[in-house]
């Protein structure tokens, strides 16, 4: 089985107003509207889920001219584990397949382009079909008041510099979201830091501005 390989780069919601989805999260459903979270860009293109494979990324080929290779090859920052997702762009999709509608997978290869991306690659932002309701009530969610402190807002300035960081929610407290080598890091306003693999060192850095993370 195979599909093609993309980057996707369309509008989405700004970090510092807007609650996120983690990486991964609701992208492995049909209908599924995504972005490719590891694009900084701030005009990514929104793609939709059509099949979701019941295979993992080392299992699963992609072409280009004169190469072909595994979606893990293609993502070495990513778990061989991690599953497949197939996207489509809006469009394209709509072109080929005018009467397919979710959450029915659209058997491969399809009509229209489709490329394959790891799960965690991706975040979702909305849902097809749903005219932006999934995305407005996800901005809704977002705006609870929270603010990030001063030392917060001066701690993701500095991380800017290396790395993608959202602003989130987590048990009524806002966070920073720092995606760094294909994890996400979660750092508390006490500057304790959860999961990744350089939750140790992103804690270092952050007991510079919040105080240590004991």
């Amino acid at each position: 089985m195979s599909s093609e390989r993309a980057t996707l780069t369309g509008s989405v919601p700004d970090a510092r107003t807007e609650q996120k989805r983690r990486r991964g999260d609701g992208v492995d459903e049909v209908g599924a509207i995504v972005v490719d979270a590891d694009d900084d860009s701030t005009d990514r293109d929104e793609a939709i889920v059509v099949n979701t494979p019941p295979v993992p990324i080392d299992e699963w080929t992609v072409r280009r001219p004169g190469q072909v290779a595994t979606v893990a090859e293609d993502n070495p920052a990513y778990d061989p584990g991690d599953a497949v997702i197939v996207v489509a762009f809006r469009d394209e999709l709509e072109a080929a397949h005018p009467e397919w509608e979710p959450p029915e997978a659209i058997e491969l290869p399809a009509a229209c382009r489709t490329f394959a991306f790891p799960q965690r690659r991706l975040r979702r932002v909305g849902a097809y079909g749903e005219d932006g309701a999934e995305g407005d009530a996800a901005g809704a969610e977002g705006s609870t008041g929270l603010e990030l402190s001063e030392p917060q807002r001066r701690l993701r300035t500095r991380l800017e510099e290396s790395c993608r960081v959202d602003v989130d929610v987590r048990e009524g407290e806002a966070v920073l979201v720092a995606e760094k080598l294909g994890d996400e890091h979660v750092i508390h306003p006490d500057g304790s830091v959860e999961g990744g693999a350089i939750a140790g060192r992103l804690e270092d850095v952050a007991a510079e501005y919040l105080g240590g993370g004991e």
